[in-house]
């Protein structure tokens, strides 16, 4: 049986060119290149500009000082990957001008340094997006975590961002976006090193490359990884859908897509489709990989609603500025 993802995405949009987003973009672009069968497609979004502050830890020259950071990546990679469709938009994202990005159909790479935004985006995927990807990533000074939203047709494949993270659904502060001028000079950089930053992007690319893969079960088996590059480290975390139940398969643990009725109650599950694109993939994995590459008695297993993730793990801090 077919373990098809049954969506492809038109594009990749990267929402924050600084500490994360440097690092991201030009092994995302390199990899879209040569992509065969994939987008070709990226738009670059960032209301910022860079300053001398980012030298130490971000892919920026010093010339590039004082410009604006989507453009100015989004014009050097245009003259380098010419098969590639690459633009920019030099400018905050809030609620006013969410609806301006082309979120359909896309893989959304969350880069940015603050909650309030990655609220608005959680929301914005929630309530208008039919089909899509949304990877928010962050980092402290040495660890972080990416979490993971697929949505295709209307069902959720992976929970929102903000299921497990209240930080986000109830954040503290502003959305740049809402900022006046003044107000954002006199936001202050987080301490972070470079290392952090590079390990939040590569687990962005790698979730990336699951998704063009079309395969359900890469796509969809975690919804958040934890790392630390001080004890190298990578956790990947089982995310469960509100309302749906887990399915552990031989060779991976992933989320089960459509809703059984209660028990007792007439009615069916709430997306026929979505049951069996999850079936499939399930039978495929029990034909095919019967090793198990995760096993089902492992901490990761036994952490469905991230009890075990130490409190301050649970905010994802400041990937950049």
């Amino acid at each position: 049986m077919s373990t098809q993802l049954g969506w492809a995405p038109k594009r990749a949009i990267i929402i924050g060119l600084g500490g994360i987003g440097t690092h991201l973009v030009q092994a995302l672009t390199r990899f879209l290149s040569h992509l065969k069968d994939g987008p070709k497609e990226l738009l670059l979004v960032d209301g910022d500009t860079y300053s001398e502050g980012n030298l130490s830890r971000q892919e920026v020259l010093g010339s590039d000082v004082g410009k604006n950071k989507a453009q100015t990546w989004a014009q050097a990679l245009a003259m380098e990957y010419k098969n590639l469709q690459i633009s920019a938009k030099a400018m905050y994202v809030g609620v006013k001008n969410i609806h301006d990005l082309p979120t359909e159909d896309s893989v959304t790479f969350l880069c940015v340094d603050n909650h309030p935004t990655r609220k608005d985006f959680n929301e914005h995927f929630i309530k208008s997006v039919r089909s899509g990807s949304l990877l928010s990533g962050g980092n402290e000074k040495e660890d972080g975590s990416v979490i993971h939203h697929l949505k295709v047709d209307g069902n959720d494949l992976t929970p929102p961002i903000a299921t497990f993270h209240p930080e986000i659904q109830n954040p503290k502060g502003k959305n740049p976006a809402d900022l006046s001028c003044e107000e954002l000079a006199k936001i202050p950089g987080g301490e972070q090193v470079i290392w952090a930053n590079k390990g939040a992007a590569l687990i962005m690319g790698a979730v990336f490359n699951n998704i063009v893969s079309g395969n359900m079960v890469r796509a969809t088996q975690f919804g958040e990884w934890y790392f630390d590059i001080t004890s190298m480290k990578i956790m990947p975390k089982v995310r469960l859908v509100p309302g749906k139940e887990v399915v552990v398969a031989p060779a991976a643990v992933m989320p089960a897509v459509a809703e059984k009725p209660a028990k007792g109650k007439k009615g069916k599950g709430k997306s026929p489709k979505a049951k069996k694109l999850a079936m499939s993939a399930i039978e495929a994995v029990r034909e095919e990989d019967p090793a198990p590459r995760f096993s089902p008695a492992g901490p990761d297993v036994g952490d469905l609603h991230g009890e075990d993730v130490p409190e301050e793990k649970t905010d994802l801090g400041k990937p950049g500025e």
